[in-house]
């Protein structure tokens, strides 16, 4: 069932238009989620660069590669756990915090 029932209709003009068609088309997202953001205070992001996923994977895999030595360490003794499962949540939150700031909407001061 459909949770937002309410529909508006505007009018814009060609140059409102073609502004509006360049930041939803930046942003990667569709016409009603982009105006939600809006209507809320928050302004889109841009979507970023391929590129940027790509590193995410690769941030995610060492991440990845991290905790199975942690837990290997941790199993048989030889490192220090503790100190890997640091590294491990501290790559977590670089991953987390990139991501918050290239795809999060800004909130409206």
């Amino acid at each position: 069932m459909r949770t937002r029932q309410n529909r508006i209709a505007f009018h814009l003009n060609d140059r409102e238009m073609d502004n509006f068609d360049r930041a939803v088309k930046k942003s990667g997202l569709n016409y009603s989620t982009y105006i939600r953001y809006l209507i809320n205070n928050r302004i889109p992001q841009e979507r970023p660069p391929r590129e940027y996923f790509e590193i995410l994977h690769e941030l995610r895999a060492i991440g990845r590669n991290i905790n199975e030595i942690a837990f290997v360490a941790n199993a048989t003794g030889n490192i220090d756990a503790t100190k890997y499962d640091e590294n491990y949540k501290e790559v977590l939150r670089l991953i987390l915090k990139t991501i918050d700031e290239r795809e999060m909407p800004k909130e409206v001061i």
